[in-house]
């Protein structure tokens, strides 16, 4: 019993250990329990408010024998603003990046479309960390460095001195939009931030800490995503007017409180199969007008490649798929805040602690030795995984697999031990009774 005991501590030490610094086998296969509640609970029906409209290769291949090969000429984004805002769409967002100029008259054509119709966001791309950027051409560097428009929407912030508690996503450098869009309507990265240990997209950064314009004393650094730029619109929030509090954890958007954890992330909180969720519409019938009037009325229109486009690849990892478009992961943590969908976790603090309550009560059961206590044990794991989904169901996970497997391990010694124990004693028994009495009577 003693080493029973012993068992019991050394593995609850090594949980929390676990817990706190994220160990990464154990938290591997704790996200994958989360995974499997998603498969338990299978596609949520909603109504979205968000509809894709896709570069596909259908769209690459009819452009292309039209005369217009990839990259696309601007002309195209500006007829596809034209017909959705035309049909009644509320904001468009752009996950491919336009950091270069190409042709002169298509430019300007799509840089007056921005200016004409306002609720547009333009995503773009990172440079990770200095040395990356100081490789650039010195002449391009300075070119960059000039165009600061996107800082223009840096969070207003509350509480900042809590920041410091945290550990955000950081990147050195923001590759700014092309000025003259730029100028004409409201840019963000598109980036999905650090993926979870086992590659898969279960949380998108709401903030973004560019260091080099908080190391030149320019800004703050603290940007938004383009997927918060993009619901600001929506809900008629102004994007330069965006509050984040460091100490309650959550970005205010007209009264809607976007929460976001330590590392400035939301947790997303999947629907399905993105794909099957979110209506898709190829570019290419968009731009000719080949689409039910009325479809895109009161939308967040994203446009981005999709699992189609060969040879632009943007294919994640999700709960339910394997090869899941970027652009839809951005469809999903839109349709989240819209709809004030989000997963909570359960603080490293909240789960070591119940971790603890647990381990103790099966630490208590161990000292008896009866059936009863016996069915009890295995059944306690049962019933917590049982409370989990049931929590997860509203929108709140608690890691499951630390005492989980808490039970199975120390609750299987514990069988076993007291399997051999009853075993040892009944032979006892036996060759007593042989010894004194009759076989038959034995």
């Amino acid at each position: 019993m003693k080493k029973l005991h012993i068992l019991n501590i050394l593995l609850t030490l090594f949980m929390l250990w676990a817990i706190m610094f994220k160990f990464e086998m154990t938290e591997v296969l704790d996200l994958k329990i989360s995974d499997l509640f998603y498969k338990m609970r299978g596609e949520v029906v909603i109504s979205p408010q968000v509809i894709v409209v896709g570069i596909d290769e259908y769209s690459l291949s009819t452009l292309e024998i039209e005369g217009d090969t990839w990259p696309w000429n601007r002309d195209v984004y500006g007829k596809l603003l034209q017909k959705v805002f035309e049909d009644g769409a509320k904001v468009v967002a752009f996950d491919i990046s336009f950091t270069e100029p190409m042709d002169e008259e298509t430019d300007a054509y799509f840089a007056s479309t921005l200016l004409m119709y306002g609720n547009v966001v333009l995503g773009t791309y990172l440079i990770n960390d200095k040395k990356t950027y100081e490789l650039f051409n010195r002449k391009l560097r300075e070119k960059i460095e000039q165009n600061r428009t996107y800082l223009d929407y840096a969070y207003k912030m509350k509480n900042f001195r809590e920041f410091s508690l945290m550990k955000p996503f950081k990147v050195y450098k923001i590759r700014p939009v092309y000025e003259p869009f730029a100028v004409a309507a409201y840019s963000a990265t598109y980036e999905i931030g650090a993926l979870d240990s086992d590659g898969t997209v279960r949380r998108i950064p709401l903030l973004i800490v560019e260091e080099w314009s908080s190391e030149n004393g320019i800004s703050s650094g603290i940007l938004p995503h383009m997927n918060v730029i993009a619901c600001a619109l929506y809900l008629g929030a102004n994007p330069e007017e965006m509050l984040l509090d460091f100490s309650k954890r959550f970005v205010e958007l007209n009264g809607k409180k976007v929460p976001f954890d330590n590392s400035g992330y939301m947790h997303l909180w999947y629907y399905g199969k993105s794909s099957s969720v979110f209506k898709e519409v190829p570019f290419y019938d968009v731009i000719t007008g080949n689409f039910e009037k009325g479809m895109f009325k009161d939308k967040v229109v994203l446009v981005g490649y999709t699992a189609t486009a060969k040879g632009l690849y943007d294919l994640r990892i999700t709960p339910f798929s394997n090869e899941e478009a970027g652009v839809f992961i951005h469809a999903t943590a839109i349709q989240n805040i819209l709809r004030g969908d989000f997963l909570k976790l359960l603080s490293p603090f909240c789960n070591g602690v119940l971790l603890v309550c647990l381990m103790t009560l099966l630490g208590i059961l161990a000292n008896f030795k009866n059936r009863f206590v016996n069915v009890v044990i295995p059944t306690i794991p049962v019933l917590f995984a049982s409370i989990s989904y049931i929590l997860f169901l509203k929108h709140v996970y608690v890691s499951t697999f630390y005492p989980v497997f808490g039970y199975i391990v120390v609750g299987s010694v514990k069988l076993v031990s007291d399997f051999l124990s009853e075993s040892a004693e009944k032979r006892k028994m036996k060759e007593f009774l042989y010894r004194y009495v009759p076989d038959r009577v034995a």
